[in-house]
C-alpha cells in the first residue's frame, strides 16, 4: 500500500511537467508563433449546474507576437443549452473579453447530453470555463516513435491530454459543502486504454466531501486516442477538480 501511494505521488509529480514526445504540436498556425488554444479547465462553483459535453470543440486565437498576460487566462462562458443538446446561445461573463469570441465561436460547436428534470429533457443554463495556452505546450500525437516505447503508456501532463477530450462531465458543487462553505481541490491519477477509454482512476489527493462527485463526473470522460507513428497507445495523466466556493 505504502509503494502504490508513492508510486501515484511521483507520478503526479512528474506529470506536472512531463510530456511524452516532442514540444512540437499539430495545431495549425499561420505565422511563426503559435495561436493559444482554449480548452476547457476543470473549475467547479456553487452556481454552475452540472453538464455533460459529447462534442469537445477548442478555440483558436491567433497571435502575431508571444502575448504573455494572454497564456494561461481563463474566461467563463454562460451558456444556454436546449433540451436537444444545442448550444442555443453563449456569452463571455468573466475574464480577458479579447479571447471572448474565440471561445463563444467554439463553445456554440459542442454539443450536450439533455439535461433531464423530472425525467424529461429541459433547457439548462451554465457556464462553461475556458483556460488558454500556447499551442506549443500540447502534444496530441507525435509523427516518429524515436525515443518512445510504443508497448509502454504514454504520459502526457494534464494540457496534453485536456486536448484529446472528446466527451467531458463536469460535476456540481455537492450541496454539504457548499452548506459547510468548503472548498478545495481533488487530484486524480488516470490510466487511458489505447482506444481512449478511461481504464483506471486512483485517488492523489482530495477533502472526503468533494471526491466522490469528482470521481463520478470523470469517469464518464472519454479520449481520442493518442498516436504514436500512427498507432495508438495507452496514456497516464493527472487531472486536478478545482471546486471554488464563491460565497453563493
Amino acid at each position: 500500500m505504502i509503494f502504490k501511494v508513492l508510486t501515484i505521488a511521483l507520478l503526479s509529480t512528474f506529470l506536472t511537467a512531463q510530456t511524452t514526445g516532442p514540444s512540437t504540436s499539430s495545431y495549425p498556425s499561420s505565422s511563426a508563433v503559435p495561436p493559444l488554444i482554449g480548452i476547457p479547465a476543470n473549475d467547479v462553483q456553487p452556481d454552475w449546474p452540472g453538464w455533460a459535453a459529447t462534442k469537445i470543440v477548442d478555440a483558436t486565437y491567433p497571435l502575431a507576437a508571444r502575448d504573455p498576460n494572454l497564456e494561461g487566462q481563463q474566461v467563463s462562458i454562460r451558456v444556454s443549452i436546449a433540451t436537444d443538446g444545442e448550444v442555443e446561445s453563449a456569452k463571455g461573463v468573466s475574464g480577458e473579453k479579447v479571447l471572448y469570441d474565440s471561445a463563444i465561436a467554439a463553445v456554440k460547436q459542442w454539443k450536450f447530453e439533455p439535461h433531464l428534470k423530472k425525467g424529461k429533457p429541459a433547457k439548462l443554463s451554465t457556464t462553461i470555463p475556458i483556460r488558454f495556452v500556447s499551442a506549443d505546450i500540447i502534444t496530441p500525437g507525435t509523427q516518429s516513435s524515436a525515443g518512445v516505447d510504443p508497448s509502454r503508456p504514454a504520459i502526457l501532463n494534464w494540457t496534453s491530454a485536456a486536448a484529446l477530450l472528446q466527451r467531458l462531465a463536469q460535476p456540481e458543487y455537492p450541496r454539504p459543502a457548499v452548506d459547510a462553505r468548503l472548498q478545495g481541490q481533488v487530484r486524480l491519477a488516470l490510466w487511458i486504454d489505447k482506444n481512449g477509454t478511461l481504464r483506471e482512476l486512483k485517488l492523489i489527493s482530495g477533502h472526503p466531501m468533494l471526491v466522490h462527485d469528482a470521481v463520478e463526473a470523470v469517469r464518464q470522460w472519454r479520449f481520442q486516442p493518442f498516436l504514436i507513428s500512427g498507432e495508438p497507445v495507452e496514456v497516464q495523466t493527472a487531472v486536478t477538480i478545482n471546486f471554488i466556493h464563491n460565497g453563493k
